[in-house]
C-alpha cells in the first residue's frame, strides 16, 4: 500500500470522525437539557459517537502497520489495495526423499 492510498484512508476517517463528533455534541446539548432517561441516553449515545470517531481514526492510523488493514482486520466493506507478489525463485527439481530402513528394519 503506497502513502497515498494511506493519506487518503487517513482524510477520509478524520473527515467522517468529525461529522460524528458534531452529531455528538449536538446530541450531547440536547440531552443536558433533558431530564430523566432522556438526558442519560442523550450522554450514552454521544460517548458512543465519539467512541467510535476515536476508534475510525486508529483504525486509519495504524492501518498501514498490518499491511493496508484497519485494525488487521478483514472488514467485508474495505478492500485493500492488493500488494505486489514476487515472481517465483528457480530452482533445480527436488528428487523425492529415498526411504532408507532405520536401525530397527522398519
Amino acid at each position: 500500500m503506497n502513502a497515498a492510498m494511506d493519506t487518503y484512508l487517513i482524510v477520509h476517517a478524520t473527515a467522517a470522525a468529525t461529522a460524528l463528533l458534531i452529531g455528538a455534541f449536538l446530541i450531547l446539548a440536547v440531552a443536558e437539557r433533558s431530564l430523566g432517561f432522556a438526558n442519560i441516553f442523550g450522554k450514552l449515545l454521544a460517548f458512543w459517537l465519539a467512541l467510535i470517531a476515536f476508534a475510525a481514526v486508529a483504525g486509519a492510523v495504524t492501518a498501514p502497520q498490518f499491511g493496508g488493514k484497519p485494525f488487521g482486520l478483514d472488514l467485508p466493506f474495505y478492500q485493500a489495495p492488493a500488494q505486489p507478489v514476487a515472481p517465483p525463485a528457480e530452482s533445480s527439481p527436488q528428487l523425492p526423499p529415498s526411504f532408507t530402513p532405520g536401525p530397527w528394519g522398519g
